[in-house]
């Protein structure tokens, strides 16, 4: 195995805790000092100026500005061969600012979501074709599902997953799909893609998805979308459960629950439901 991809030790990953210095990358480090070399009193800058500051040769320095001039964290003037920050870190700034703002609102739905079911609630969205938990809600009752904010998990044995694929266009569905590697959690895993066109079409028509022991053995969840003030599909809502604990008229009453929930988040961010609203067409139309 090469030594850039060997799993770290937990010896190793102690020594690094104790001495993180020496295990950063030079080049992402020199990055992100660049960026650090921008400030409201100097915006724009030269690359004799920049290497000054940062104590680098100006060999080294030109490689790293091109990069991030070519993936928009940098902006350079073609005349004044200045360089200034770009609108990607705008961008990343503000959906940071967004995905804050929706845990925020989410989390007293969430929280009465999780009391009134008595079953773990979950707010999670796509993000690089994985499902990202942003927020959980831990019921009182023991539950084998093992979730944590920050995990990921793939979208097409999810609930959650589902309803997310759902709320991409159908262009941006079939690219997503043609990405994804449809990996076998269980023997109920849905592994064909003609299954899994059909399985997001019925999701984005009824408005919810299921997981049925299909990311985990024993293990039921149902999630629905959650719709900015443009109706477009930002996030989604969970609850998840054991087997033992799901029969058909409790799954549909927490299906219900949970619609309400997504409901109650979508009105906090702005969305006004129009006359024929169905949970998850709203993007699909655009």
């Amino acid at each position: 195995m090469d030594k850039s991809t060997r799993i770290p030790t937990p010896l190793r990953v102690a020594q690094a805790q104790r001495h993180p210095q020496a295990h950063l990358i030079q080049s992402v480090a020199k990055a992100l000092r660049i960026l650090d070399a921008f400030t409201a009193q100097d915006p724009d800058l030269n690359l004799q100026q920049i290497a000054g500051r940062l104590g680098l040769n100006q060999n080294t320095l030109f490689p790293i500005l091109q990069t991030l001039t070519a993936f928009g964290y940098l902006t350079k003037d073609p005349v004044t061969r200045r360089y200034r920050l770009g609108l990607k870190l705008l961008e990343r700034g503000a959906h940071l600012r967004e995905l804050t703002e929706l845990i925020r609102v989410a989390d007293p739905h969430l929280t009465a979501l999780t009391k009134a079911s008595q079953e773990n609630s979950h707010l999670a969205v796509l993000d690089r074709d994985e499902v990202v938990y942003l927020a959980r809600k831990e019921a009182a009752q023991a539950l084998m599902i093992q979730s944590r904010v920050g995990k990921r998990v793939p979208p097409h044995c999810t609930a959650l997953g589902k309803v997310l694929l759902a709320g991409l266009t159908q262009e941006e569905f079939e690219a997503t799909l043609q990405r994804l590697h449809l990996i076998a959690s269980t023997l109920h895993t849905i592994t064909e893609r003609n299954t899994l066109r059909r399985e997001i079409a019925k999701a984005r028509e009824q408005g919810y998805a299921l997981d049925q022991q299909e990311y985990q053995e024993g293990g039921v969840c149902v999630a629905a979308p959650v719709l900015d003030s443009q109706g477009r599909v930002v996030a989604a809502v969970s609850l998840s459960m054991p087997l033992v604990r799901c029969n058909r008229q409790r799954l549909a009453e927490l299906r219900v629950r949970v619609q309400e929930t997504c409901h109650a988040i979508s009105s906090d961010l702005g969305y006004v439901a129009g006359p024929s609203t169905a949970s998850g067409r709203q993007r699909q139309r655009r």
